[in-house]
């Protein structure tokens, strides 16, 4: 039994396909069909019906050009763009993705592109963060993920090689300056596979790390850790992990579509119509070869109720979803860069 926090509630969930790895151009097209299959969004009662739930589906595709692909970020010949994370900027948006290059011997490294028309359009990637500015690093770095208190950026990021989740910060969010020293490294029975994916919120003076940890023998779960001022981290054990004992929405027993896993979680915090904050997380889950993107949320961090009609989207690569302009943005990874889809209603559901 992994030590835990609370637990998570409604794994019912519609029936899924099972296409592996990420998803064409079209895979938006199931949260579209999604909502429509599934009834309503939301419902009468508590727990997973009641779920803070716009937001989450239907999301518009943001068209772009035939050469684009539809995609707001386009990936070089050959390289790959992953984990994105968009944030707003002083009136635009900045999206951060993972950039693998296509050479052989060249390391993963953080790069930025800006919008200047609310994160439809984004200009060229630039480094933010190299692994040959952190001195602990000797593999990539990725997974960037970030925070902004009293004017100065604070950037979570993941390293594979050794694996470890280090800290870096920044006055303008251009350019990293990393701590010598990883924040994270992998110590727990459930770390041992290793640590990535952190997603850092600000939580009452100090920060919530989530971040994704792996087991030897390689089954990914959601943990969670305080970390102070300073840069003390405090383990609070794991959140959410693979579904059990799931159910469809006649009642019947159906396997559960993240069975195998959860991963490449990222939270957010948002305020209900009463004032109430919520915690909002979209993550990877996988059953066999198939990979989805889920919803789960939560009134304190630790325990989570995940969306009753997961996953929100077949196939989507990790995602990132940023209200902007009284709009949720989400952008998620696919073959060959950054897709974008649109929901216009802004205010999350004021009851569970």
């Amino acid at each position: 039994m992994l030590p835990r926090h609370g637990g998570s509630r409604g794994r019912s969930s519609c029936e899924r396909s099972d296409a592996g790895g990420y998803g064409a151009e079209g895979v938006l097209l199931a949260a579209l069909l999604l909502a429509a299959a599934c009834s309503s969004l939301g419902g009468d009662g508590g727990g997973d019906s009641n779920l803070p739930n716009r937001g989450i589906a239907a999301y518009a595709p943001v068209e772009r050009g035939e050469e684009a692909g539809g995609r707001v970020l386009v990936a070089a010949q050959g390289e790959a763009l992953e984990a994105p994370s968009a944030v707003a900027q002083g009136p635009g948006v900045a999206l951060y993705v993972t950039r693998r290059p296509a050479a052989a011997g060249e390391r993963a490294f953080i790069a930025r592109a800006v919008s200047e028309d609310g994160g439809i359009t984004f200009g060229a990637l630039e480094p933010a963060l190299t692994p040959a500015e952190v001195p602990w690093v000797r593999g990539g770095v990725e997974g960037a993920s970030l925070v902004e208190v009293d004017g100065v950026w604070r950037m979570a990021f993941a390293s594979d090689d050794p694996p470890g989740i280090g800290w870096a910060t920044s006055a303008d969010g251009a350019r990293f300056e990393p701590l010598e020293a990883p924040l994270l490294t992998p110590q727990e029975p459930w770390e041992q596979g290793g640590v990535s994916a952190p997603s850092v919120v600000l939580e009452g003076g100090r920060f919530a790390l989530y971040y994704t940890a792996r087991d030897a023998s390689g089954r990914a779960v959601i943990a969670r850790a305080l970390v102070g001022t300073e840069g003390e981290v405090r383990r609070e054990g794991v959140v959410l992990e693979g579904g059990a004992a799931c159910v469809d929405l006649e009642g019947a027993e159906a396997p559960c579509w993240d069975m195998d896993g959860v991963e490449g979680a990222e939270v957010r915090l948002a305020r209900s119509g009463t004032g109430r904050t919520v915690y909002r997380m979209f993550y990877l889950g996988r059953q066999g070869r198939a990979v989805g993107l889920g919803f789960a949320a939560s009134s304190d961090g630790l325990t989570w109720s995940r969306y009753r009609y997961n996953p929100t989207l077949e196939g989507a690569g990790e995602a990132s979803n940023l209200l902007h302009s009284e709009r949720y943005l989400l952008y998620w990874a696919t073959q060959g860069g950054v897709m974008l889809g649109i929901n216009d209603r802004g205010q999350v559901s004021e009851v569970f």
